[in-house]
């Protein structure tokens, strides 16, 4: 009688073929639905931007000034909604934050690489424009610019972070947050303390966690 020669069970080498398979396609499908998920977050937070400063051209329209944090605020609350209280960008956990352009006059979403880039573009230009004897080159000087600098340490490379805090994963808001509800006799204990916590956060908003405290350290 011919003896059964069919196994029933996997090899231990084939055991760990099949699990490193698996490793494999979970890293690239977890890694596929982050981006998607990033995309989507991203998107709807460029939706609000669009009726953000369609609110906001609407007000400078009517010949408001925006010259103040306290400005910004009353152009960005209407009958129907406070827009102010929106400013929880979902993206903000990919390192996406709204902040107020003050010499253009404008709300962008924007990671702090895209407002650092911009901000050395800017000296840059400057500096190409004396070294060709553009002497009357200038930029446009404003009070806002005075004002929204005042609001330090939210002012950053000459962006003012909108952030509020709200349902999202905003640790930057939340930091903000805690910062402004601190009152002036425990400030400088208190906002050391929190400002060691953020700049200890990791993610994609590392970078402007260590810009925030370059800025309140400075101050």
């Amino acid at each position: 009688m011919a003896r059964n020669s069919k196994r029933n069970a996997f090899t231990i080498v084939e055991l760990v073929i099949v699990i490193a398979v698996i490793a494999i396609l979970s890293t690239v499908l977890i890694t596929t639905f982050t981006g998607v998920i990033e995309s989507a977050n991203v998107s709807a937070d460029k939706q609000l931007l669009s009726t953000l400063n369609t609110q906001l051209s609407m007000h400078i329209g009517k010949g408001n000034d925006i010259d103040t944090v306290d400005d910004l605020k009353t152009a960005l609350n209407t009958q129907d909604i406070n827009y102010w209280e929106k400013l929880d960008p979902k993206s903000a956990q990919y390192g996406y934050h709204y902040w107020y352009n003050s010499e253009k006059q404008e709300i962008v979403l924007a990671t702090y690489e895209d407002i650092k880039k911009d901000a050395q573009e800017k000296v840059a230009h400057v500096a190409l424009a004396r070294f060709l004897g553009a002497v009357s080159y200038a930029p446009k000087a404003r009070a806002i610019d005075e004002g929204f600098e005042a609001a330090s340490p939210r002012t950053i490379n000459g962006y003012y972070l909108l952030d509020q805090q709200g349902k999202n994963a905003n640790e930057i808001a939340d930091f903000y947050a805690e910062i402004e509800a601190m009152g002036a006799e425990d400030y400088y204990s208190g906002a050391i303390e929190t400002l060691n916590k953020l700049k200890n956060g990791s993610g994609k908003n590392a970078p402007l966690a260590n810009a925030i405290y370059g800025v309140m350290k400075a101050t």
